[in-house]
């Protein structure tokens, strides 16, 4: 499943959090990542790093993938 982050603002690095943990950093547009899909009920988040240090953090979204 392709996961991509569109940001407002100039970004130095984006980081996807599956179920909270780091699953990866992407340190150039476009921060595009193919997630191999894993059954199961998950929370995705992503923390992006501005140009200028600040942190920024998404909205978190639950989903299940269906065995």
């Amino acid at each position: 499943m392709p996961l991509r982050v569109v940001a407002s603002t100039p970004m130095a690095s984006i980081t996807y959090l599956l179920d909270g943990l780091p699953l990866a950093t992407l340190s150039q547009p476009p921060f595009e990542f193919w997630w191999p899909l894993q059954a199961g009920t998950h929370r995705l988040q992503a923390r992006g790093v501005g140009l200028d240090g600040g942190t920024h953090l998404s909205p978190e979204v639950g989903f299940t993938v269906l065995p």
